[in-house]
């Protein structure tokens, strides 16, 4: 998810070589994004309903779960308002683009905002009530459909990715 996150950035400030579309590549990674977004905050959604009651009774943790909860409504809200910018973008290339360029570059700064300052902020309290092993059994939602599906995505973003950009994820 990172690397397509950080293409579509790339892709939105590269220039665009006259008479040329970004606009299969920019489809590509708003279909990965809301796919892996959707498996994400039904991820997030479920740990935090599963860890609310076992910390109701600590301010501090609680505060930790309920930051969560936020924010996963506003990423919701964040990949629908791309998406809807990308939907109007499809049904009219030309007069869509500047709107769906915005709200990429919205979408990009909140991603950088929010989840990168984000690193696992319930670790702790997950590792109090938690086996690794159980954790991991309780949040496992990869089926061999996802992962295929995620597979089929990424390929596709690869194959529209315009020449310089990137899918790697990795810091530099």
């Amino acid at each position: 998810m990172i690397g397509v996150k950080n293409a579509f950035a790339a892709g939105l400030e590269a220039p665009v070589p006259q008479g040329a579309s970004l606009f299969p590549f920019y489809k590509a990674c708003i279909d990965y994004l809301k796919f892996s977004l959707e498996r994400f905050h039904g991820q997030g959604r479920a740990n935090t309903v599963r860890l609310k009651p076992l910390v109701i009774d600590a301010p501090d943790d609680l505060k930790i779960v309920s930051d969560i909860e936020a924010m996963l409504g506003k990423s919701e809200k964040e990949i629908a308002a791309l998406s809807a910018a990308m939907d109007l973008f499809e049904d009219n290339q030309d007069a869509g683009l500047s709107a769906f360029e915005e709200a990429g570059n919205r979408y990009i700064a909140f991603y950088g905002s929010t989840f990168v300052r984000r690193k696992d902020p319930a670790q702790h309290i997950i590792a109090r009530h938690f086996s690794d092993e159980e954790y991991w059994r309780l949040t496992n939602d990869f089926t061999p459909t996802s992962i295929e599906t995620e597979q089929r995505l990424y390929e596709a973003v690869e194959k529209a990715a315009p020449a310089g950009v990137s899918l790697d994820w990795k810091p530099k």
